[in-house]
């Protein structure tokens, strides 16, 4: 899983968030494609919690959530193709820079997303592996949710449609609340 050195020796794996003090706070170009990587991590932790095996939700709303998938997909994909596009950075920049998603505030939410991320994503490995019992894991993974929460309604005025994955998330997250009082 390690990916290379960091300072001290220290090692890094994919998606460590990078130490504040590394990250460039100008709001410098590279702005939208830090984003654009957290909501491409986004994409791929909700796939994974709606796909998750052994399931955890309801089985019927796993379908259903299966079923929706492809429209939320294209939610993200939209959202992540906008901040790739050279053309289109004039009119998203005052949008971003509005949500926050610049210079130290994007450095500041970055390394809090990708802090929980990196723990949400290890709940869901060891879950998978039948490491770890169900009421821990769903206590695991809500810190992951309350960022995910934090960045998605930070972008639905940035992103016409964005409301559509930010809802999806919401789904998904009461699925596993749920389970949680359920476990209670």
């Amino acid at each position: 899983m390690a990916s290379g050195s960091g300072k001290g020796g220290r090692r890094k794996g994919r998606g460590e968030p990078t130490p504040p003090s590394e990250r460039r706070t100008d709001g410098g170009e590279d702005d939208f494609k830090r984003l654009a990587k957290m909501l491409e991590i986004i994409r791929e932790t909700l796939e994974r919690l709606v796909n998750l095996d052994p399931p955890v939700v309801d089985s019927n709303l796993r379908v259903l959530f299966s079923h929706s998938w492809a429209r939320v997909e294209m939610s993200f994909i939209s959202a992540q193709l906008a901040l790739r596009d050279e053309t289109q950075r004039s009119r998203l920049r005052p949008l971003v820079e509005g949500a926050g998603f610049t210079g130290s505030m994007l450095t500041m939410k970055e390394y809090s997303f990708m802090y929980q991320m990196n723990y949400m994503r290890r709940a869901i490995l060891t879950y998978s592996n039948k490491e770890t019992p169900l009421e821990k894991f769903v206590k695991w993974i809500k810190p992951g949710f309350k960022v995910m929460n934090s960045i998605m309604g930070s972008l639905l005025n940035v992103f016409p449609g964005f409301d559509i994955a930010k809802e999806f998330k919401e789904h998904v997250e009461a699925g596993y609340e749920v389970v949680e009082t359920a476990q209670s």
